[in-house]
């Protein structure tokens, strides 16, 4: 994978994890939408997946402090 394409697949992933987290009836964990998400996409290998994992996991892990940063700086969400 290249690096554009593993962005694209970390950008992929959370709007997956995202509209599950949103929707009060197909919610599920992010942890279980990420394993179907790569399920469902058997050609990525497993440095791909541990790279967009990580990108996953760190933003998801720093969500708080960006969004409390945006609404300092009074940006948009």
């Amino acid at each position: 994978m290249t690096p554009g394409a593993r962005v694209a697949a970390t950008i992929e992933l959370l709007d997956e994890i995202v509209s599950h987290a949103l929707d009060s009836e197909r919610g599920r964990p992010a942890d279980l939408v990420a394993n179907a998400y790569f399920r469902a996409r058997r050609f990525i290998g497993g440095g791909d997946r541990r790279a967009v994992a990580e990108r996953v996991w760190g933003i998801l892990r720093r969500y708080g402090q960006l969004t409390w940063w945006l609404k300092r700086t009074q940006h948009p969400d």
